[in-house]
C-alpha cells in the first residue's frame, strides 16, 4: 500500500479526549430530523401572555368587579391554566415517547471485511430511573462527559449521570437521577456486522479520477462521495445492486485544508436552496444536512486534523437495528448510518504510474523531539525526519514534495532540508516546492526507492509535507 490509508475505528482511542467524543456522539443523536424543534417563539409568547393576564389584566378585572380580595383564587387558577397550556404546547414539540436516536460508522475494507461502532441517545420526557437493555442482547456501555467505562457492574457518577452497569449476558444499564434536558448517551457493542461490500473500480489519471463505484450493501445509500486529500467527487444517491460512474471532481476544492474546511465544503452547496439562499435552521432538510457533516467531522477528526488518503463514504436511513428496551417496553426508533471505506484507486497506466500529491506514503521516523500522533501533524520542539516511500514497482522519473500544501502547513520557524544519498548530508530547502527531475533523483532516493526530508520546528506545529511522483512500471 502505497496509498495513506487511515481508517481508525472510534473504539480503538478510547481514553483519549473522551470528553470531546461524548459531546459529538451527543451532538450527532441530537441532530435528527424527526426530532422536531422546541419552538421558543411560542413559549415567549405564552410567557408574555400570562405575565399580562396574572397582573395587570387580573388586577383591573377584579378592580372593576371590586373582588380584588380574591386575587389569592384567581392567581393559582391562572398560574395552573397556563402550566396546562406550557405543558401541551411543549409536548409533541420534541418527544412524546421514549426515543432512541441511533447512529452507526460502518467500516469497510475491499476484501469484504467490515466493522461497526453504534451510538444511541435516549430521550426521556420525564425524568424517572431508566433501565435499558438491547432487544438483541449486545452489550450497552454508558458515555459520559470525560468518562467511558467498561468495567462490569460499576457504578457511575457524576453530575449529570449515575448508572449501573450489568455484565450478566443481558447488557442492562441501570439510570439514575437522569435529566430530561440531556440524551442518555451510550454505545452498543457488536461482535460481527455483515454489511456487504462497496465495489470501485477506479483509476487515477494526473490529479483527476475516473471509474466507477458499485453498491453491494444491503442498505440503500444516499449523498455518496469519494473524497481524497485535495477535493471530492459527488456520487448522489446508490441503491443496493446500483452503480454509478464517477463525474468531474467538485470546485472550488478544500486543497490540503482540515477535516472540518472539508466537512463543511462537502456540505455548502446543499445548504444553499434553488433560490440561492440558505436554508431555515428550523426545517428538517437543514437538520439532515447538518447531521451528515458533524457525522463525517466526527469520524475523520478521531484520526486526523488534515485528510489523508481517499475514501468513498455514503449515508443511509435504512433501519438495521432493534429499538432499545427501556422500563420494559420498546422506544421509538430513529437510525442513521455512515459508511466509510478506504479506497485505493489503479496508479498504472500501460507502463506509467502516476501518484498525486499526498498518494505518496510518509513515515514519520522518530529520530528527534518532534511528535506525531498520526493526525497528519508534527508538534513539538526540534527536529524529526519524515520517509517517502516509491515503492517497488517504480522507476521514478519525477518527485515533487510541496512543503506548503495545506492550511496548516506553517508552524512558528519550521525548515525543511531534503537528505542527499550521495554527499550523506542534509540540504536546506530554498523554496516551497521541491519538484526532482530524472537528472537529479538518484541524489535523493535510497536502493529502497525512499526519499528523507527532515523537517525542524521551534515550539509549534505544522503539517506533514505531502509528495506526489510519477515513473515508469520496473
Amino acid at each position: 500500500g502505497l496509498v495513506n490509508s487511515n481508517i481508525v475505528d472510534i473504539n480503538s482511542i478510547k481514553g483519549m479526549g473522551m470528553t470531546q467524543i461524548y459531546y459529538d456522539i451527543q451532538n450527532v443523536v441530537n441532530q435528527f430530523s424527526e426530532m422536531s424543534p422546541i419552538k421558543l417563539s411560542v413559549f415567549v409568547i405564552i410567557l408574555l401572555v400570562y405575565i399580562l393576564m396574572v397582573a395587570p389584566i387580573n388586577y383591573i378585572v377584579l378592580k372593576k368587579l371590586d373582588k380584588r380580595e380574591l386575587m389569592w383564587l384567581t392567581v393559582p387558577l391562572i398560574s395552573l391554566a397556563f402550566g396546562l397550556v406550557v405543558y401541551v404546547s411543549g409536548t409533541g414539540s420534541r418527544i412524546s415517547k421514549m426515543t432512541t436516536n441511533m447512529v452507526s460508522i460502518i467500516h469497510l475494507d475491499e476484501t469484504g471485511g467490515s466493522t461497526v461502532s453504534t451510538y444511541a441517545g435516549i430521550f426521556s420526557s420525564s425524568k424517572s430511573k431508566l433501565t435499558v437493555e438491547s432487544k438483541a442482547g449486545e452489550k450497552l456501555m454508558p458515555i459520559s462527559d470525560g468518562n467511558i467505562y467498561s468495567d462490569p457492574n460499576q457504578v457511575i457518577k457524576n453530575t449529570e449521570l449515575e448508572a449501573k452497569v450489568y455484565d450478566e449476558g443481558s447488557g442492562k444499564i441501570e439510570y439514575h437521577n437522569t435529566s430530561i434536558l440531556q440524551s442518555k448517551v451510550l454505545e452498543l457493542q457488536k461482535s460481527s456486522v455483515d454489511a456487504g461490500t462497496i465495489k470501485t473500480e477506479l483509476s487515477a489519471s494526473g490529479t483527476d479520477i475516473t471509474g466507477k463505484v458499485s453498491n453491494n450493501l444491503n442498505l440503500d445509500l444516499e449523498d455518496c462521495y469519494i473524497i481524497t486529500p485535495n477535493d471530492y467527487y459527488k456520487l448522489g444517491d446508490i441503491k443496493k445492486g446500483e452503480s454509478i460512474t464517477l463525474g468531474k471532481k467538485v470546485t472550488p476544492s478544500y486543497f490540503g485544508g482540515g477535516i472540518n474546511q472539508m466537512a463543511m465544503q462537502i456540505f455548502n452547496d446543499k445548504m444553499q436552496g434553488q433560490n440561492g439562499m440558505y436554508l431555515n435552521p428550523n426545517t428538517s432538510e437543514y437538520t439532515e444536512i447538518m447531521q451528515k457533516q458533524s457525522l463525517v467531522q466526527m469520524e475523520f477528526g478521531m484520526k486526523a486534523q488534515i485528510m489523508q488518503g481517499m475514501y468513498f463514504i455514503g449515508f443511509s436511513k435504512s433501519t438495521t437495528d432493534n429499538p432499545l428496551i427501556v422500563n420494559g417496553k420498546e422506544t421509538a426508533l430513529h437510525e442513521r448510518t455512515l459508511v466509510v471505506m478506504s479506497v485505493k484507486p489503479n496508479f498504472k497506466s500501460g507502463d506509467s504510474i502516476n501518484y498525486p500529491l499526498g498518494y505518496v506514503q510518509s513515515t514519520v521516523l522518530q529520530t528527534g523531539s518532534l511528535k506525531s500522533d498520526g493526525s497528519g501533524m508534527l508538534f513539538g520542539n526540534g527536529s524529526a525526519e519524515v520517509l517517502y516511500n516509491l515503492g517497488p514497482d517504480m522507476k521514478a522519473e519525477e518527485v515533487s514534495i510541496d512543503t506548503n500544501s495545506n492550511m496548516y502547513a506553517k508552524g512558528l520557524g519550521t525548515s525543511y532540508s531534503i537528505f542527499n544519498v550521495k554527499s550523506n548530508s542534509y540540504e536546506v530547502l530554498k523554496s516551497e516546492k521541491l519538484t526532482i527531475d530524472a537528472a537529479d533523483l538518484d541524489k535523493y532516493l535510497t536502493a529502497g526507492n525512499e526519499l528523507k526530508l527532515k523537517v525542524e520546528l521551534r515550539d509549534g506545529s505544522c503539517a506533514i509535507p505531502l509528495a506526489a511522483a510519477k515513473g515508469k512500471v520496473k
